[in-house]
């Protein structure tokens, strides 16, 4: 059997991973070459977090090609036109704003952490709207989501929104960047576990809700990237540097969507607990998206062909 090589992708809050994987070695799946660069931290203002985008771009290629240079030492043969796949996981709710032509950042993300747009929610739970928002998205009005984030710059960043709302810059989570990035911009796209982190997704109709995006101030639904299963065609690299062009990408996931996965939970009541950044548990709930009655958030665990899981979180 001839060997296949996939590139993996983690980007991190404070780092990004990328491994090389054989996913046909004799004895299983093997990683033939692992890199974790580190990137810094922006604290502009008390309860503000930021991420340099650049920080984070370069920090993928030097990962990448530590990773594929210790991919050669272990098999000389290795080179990155045998790669046949990329897969991409990432810190979840942090906001990023690119022009949409080229996939180059214009500002700095919003991180998951930020704390900003506090005053935003709870103006909006004043209003009432929070009912509206946990029954159709599983979440809560929090700063910690992105929907509100986005919110604070339509408010705030008049130069940054006047070029949303002319459509020459887009917004996104990170892995709707990255593949920007990797495909030069051909790629505008998200998947469902990440979009479900936003404020703005659906989780019974399983799409963009144009009501919460009126409610979040958005200009138009076109802001938004087009969300994908979460194995899907992604598109294909070109111009990015590190890599040869044409290697496609075909699968993304939230990083703690991800770590359920990777924890093989893949049936109803199965759970993990990961600890990094921070400590998240993950409760695999099936086709149904259960609300819970003790404050668990419901969030989308993956979509794959055209079909939800959902998990408590």
């Amino acid at each position: 059997m001839s060997q296949r090589y996939v590139l993996a992708i983690d980007q991190g809050t404070t780092g990004s991973t990328v491994l090389v994987v054989d996913i046909a070695a004799k004895d299983g799946t093997k990683v033939l070459g692992q890199a974790t660069v580190e990137f810094p931290q922006h604290y502009p203002k008390t309860g503000w977090v930021e991420h340099d985008l650049e920080d984070i771009w370069h920090s993928v290629q030097n990962a990448a090609r530590h990773a594929m240079d210790r991919a050669r030492a272990t098999i000389p043969t290795f080179a990155g036109n045998q790669l046949i796949a990329i897969g991409i996981t990432n810190q979840r709710e942090t906001l990023c704003f690119f022009e949409r032509r080229t996939g180059k950042p214009v500002a700095r993300a919003i991180v998951w952490q930020d704390k900003r747009s506090t005053e935003i929610c709870q103006r909006m739970k004043d209003a009432g709207l929070e009912t509206e928002f946990r029954q159709r998205t599983g979440l809560l009005l929090d700063p910690y989501f992105t929907g509100t984030k986005m919110t604070w710059v339509m408010e705030n960043a008049p130069e940054l929104a006047a070029k949303l709302r002319h459509g020459s810059v887009v917004m996104g989570t990170i892995d709707t960047y990255l593949i920007a990035r990797l495909t030069s911009g051909d790629a505008f796209v998200t998947e469902s576990s990440n979009a479900s982190r936003t404020l703005c997704y659906d989780l019974g109709k399983g799409h963009w809700n144009q009501d919460l995006i009126k409610e979040l101030k958005l200009p138009s639904r076109d802001v938004l990237p087009e969300v994908l299963d979460s194995a899907s065609s992604f598109g294909k690299t070109r111009g990015a540097g590190f890599l040869p062009d044409g290697i496609p990408i075909t699968g993304a996931l939230g990083d703690q969507q991800a770590a359920l996965a990777g924890q093989a939970c893949y049936d109803v009541g199965e759970a993990k607990c990961t600890y990094g950044t921070g400590a998240f548990l993950l409760l695999n709930l099936g086709e149904l998206p259960v609300s819970s009655n003790s404050g668990l958030l419901t969030t989308v665990a993956w979509s794959l062909r055209g079909k939800l899981t959902y998990a408590l979180e």
